[in-house]
C-alpha cells in the first residue's frame, strides 16, 4: 500500500519559479518597453502591474492576464535552489501549488505544464491564493500539512488566520514587507530544506529548527475542521493530451 506523504502548500511565483523570466519576450511582442521588467529580473522586487507595464491599472491588468494565458508561462525559469530541493524532497513530501496565476483554463494548464516539466510528480494539487482556497486545503489535507511557504506577507497572514498552528515560512528573494504573524525567514529553498530536516533529527541544531519542529508536531496532531467543502476536477482530456502532463488536480468552486 502506498504511504501517505506529508504535504507542503507552497506559493509558485517568487518562490519556485521566476514569473518575470519570460516577460521581456512577451513585452517585445507587444512593443512594450522592457526597462522596468529587466530591473525586476535583477532585484526580484514586488511591483504593481501598472509600474511593470508603464500604463494605467486597467490596461496593466489586461496585459497581466494575457501574459498569464500565453505560451510564455509554460517555460518560466525555476530558481536554481527550488529546482534542486523540490525534486529532492518530492520523494518524501507532496507539494500543493498555491498560485494567483488566474482562473482561465489556459492560465491553469500553462501553470500545470510548467510545474510538471520542471518538477515531475512533485505537485499533486493547485489552488488559488485566497482564504477560501486555504480553507479547502485545510479541509483536504488537514494534519498532513507541515508548513506553508510564500513570499508575500499578506498571503502568509491570511493562511495563518486559517491555520494558526501551521508554521509559516517567508521566502525573501527580494525586498518584501515583513509578515505580522509568527513566521520563519528563508532566502532559498535550501533554508526550507534545513527546517524540514529538523523533523528527522533527534536534536535540532538551532533554536529555529527546534521551534519549527515543535510547531509542526503540534500542527500535525491538532484536529482541523472547516465549513468549506472541496471539489477537485481535472482539465479536459483534449487539453491534457496537448501539454502531456501527469495527473494534477485543480481546486475549484462547485459552482
Amino acid at each position: 500500500m502506498k504511504s501517505v506523504k506529508p504535504v507542503i502548500p507552497i506559493d509558485i511565483d517568487g518562490v519556485v519559479v521566476s514569473w518575470q523570466s519570460n516577460l521581456p519576450f512577451f513585452a517585445a511582442e507587444h512593443n512594450i518597453p522592457t526597462d522596468r521588467i529587466l530591473e525586476m529580473m535583477v532585484d526580484d522586487k514586488f511591483r504593481q502591474m501598472s509600474e511593470i507595464f508603464g500604463c494605467d491599472d486597467e490596461l496593466a491588468d489586461r496585459l497581466m492576464r494575457q501574459y498569464n494565458s500565453s505560451k510564455w508561462i509554460r517555460g518560466l525559469k525555476p530558481y536554481d535552489d527550488a529546482l534542486v530541493v523540490i525534486n529532492r524532497l518530492k520523494h518524501k513530501y507532496d507539494f500543493v501549488a498555491i498560485t494567483a496565476i488566474g482562473k482561465s483554463a489556459e492560465s491553469c494548464l500553462n501553470r500545470i505544464a510548467n510545474l510538471n516539466i520542471l518538477f515531475p510528480s512533485a505537485f499533486v494539487d493547485i489552488g488559488e491564493s485566497k482564504v477560501s482556497r486555504y480553507l479547502e486545503a485545510k479541509k483536504k489535507y488537514g494534519d498532513r500539512m507541515v508548513c506553508f511557504v510564500d513570499d508575500l506577507s499578506g498571503n502568509l497572514e491570511e493562511f495563518h488566520s486559517v491555520m494558526s498552528t501551521l508554521p509559516m515560512i517567508h521566502m525573501v528573494r527580494g525586498p518584501r514587507a515583513v509578515p505580522t504573524c509568527s513566521h520563519f525567514k528563508a532566502t532559498s529553498m535550501f533554508d526550507v530544506e534545513h527546517l524540514l530536516s529538523s523533523r528527522e533529527s533527534e536534536r535540532p541544531s538551532t533554536s529555529q529548527e527546534a521551534k519549527f519542529r515543535q510547531m509542526v508536531d503540534k500542527s500535525m496532531t491538532t484536529p482541523h475542521s472547516t465549513l468549506f467543502s472541496l471539489s477537485s476536477v481535472q482539465p479536459g482530456d483534449k487539453m491534457l493530451k496537448e501539454i502531456a502532463i501527469t495527473p494534477l488536480q485543480v481546486m475549484t468552486n462547485e459552482s
